[in-house]
């Protein structure tokens, strides 16, 4: 299953109704008051959602960063490994074909362990 979260709540939300061992992976950009559904997203971002991951999600669930945000990608990097997760961070102008399926591979590989 893939879900998709356009916005910073609706991410909020589909990450407190986690049930453990739903999620093999997790796609994160920072920016996401960009894409805002409520007048409450236009206040949240990539941020606000590292401290859900951290509390709701395996660390053993890789996470790709793929935001343009140079400083927004690097501080939320930086809480997740803090918290012993695996984080590839390459932003999505320079994310190549071939870095997405190494990354899913190894979303393959953590999810079967």
């Amino acid at each position: 299953m893939i879900a998709e979260a356009k916005s910073a709540g609706q991410a909020m939300g589909f990450l407190q109704r986690l049930q453990a061992g739903e999620l093999a992976g997790v796609l994160l950009d920072h920016d996401l008051n960009q894409q805002a559904k409520t007048a409450q997203d236009l206040t949240l971002s990539g941020s606000s959602i590292v401290s859900l991951i951290v509390r709701y999600v395996s660390s053993d669930v890789p996470v790709l960063i793929h935001s343009m945000n140079p400083a927004g990608a690097a501080s939320m990097a930086e809480k997740l490994e803090a918290n012993d997760f695996d984080v590839t961070v390459i932003p999505m102008q320079r994310l190549t074909r071939s870095e997405f399926d190494e990354w899913l591979e190894n979303v393959r590989e953590s999810f079967e362990n």
